[in-house]
């Protein structure tokens, strides 16, 4: 449900459709990729990377994956990070719709390292 619910959300600030934007997966092109090395907030989160994405002019293609069941390891989500999540997510949201500008201007984040 909350999946559906930022995608939704990130799609109507971006005019793209998303349908995932939880995966954190990112594969991009050398333009993308340099516009990574000098402007990208190390503290953003995944839905704030498809905001900021879209409103610098990208375009998201989205590529199904299959993921298979976790096989050694423990998951990271704890009943706290559970808890917690949807209210960072909505924090990362409002940081990105704040912070980041239109295409061709640098990003303003006010927490990133000059």
């Amino acid at each position: 449900m909350g999946v559906k619910f930022y995608a939704k959300v990130i799609s109507l600030l971006i005019g793209q459709n998303i349908t995932d934007s939880t995966s954190g997966y990112r594969a991009m092109n050398r333009k993308l990729f340099s516009e990574f090395a000098k402007y990208y907030p190390r503290t953003l989160c995944a839905v704030e990377t498809e905001i900021w994405l879209g409103r610098r002019g990208f375009t998201v293609k989205e590529v199904p994956v299959e993921m298979r069941e976790r096989a050694t390891g423990e998951t990271y989500l704890d009943m706290w990070t559970m808890l917690t999540y949807p209210f960072k997510m909505v924090y990362g949201i409002l940081r990105a719709v704040c912070f980041s500008n239109a295409p061709n201007n640098e990003p303003k984040y006010p927490w990133v390292d000059e």
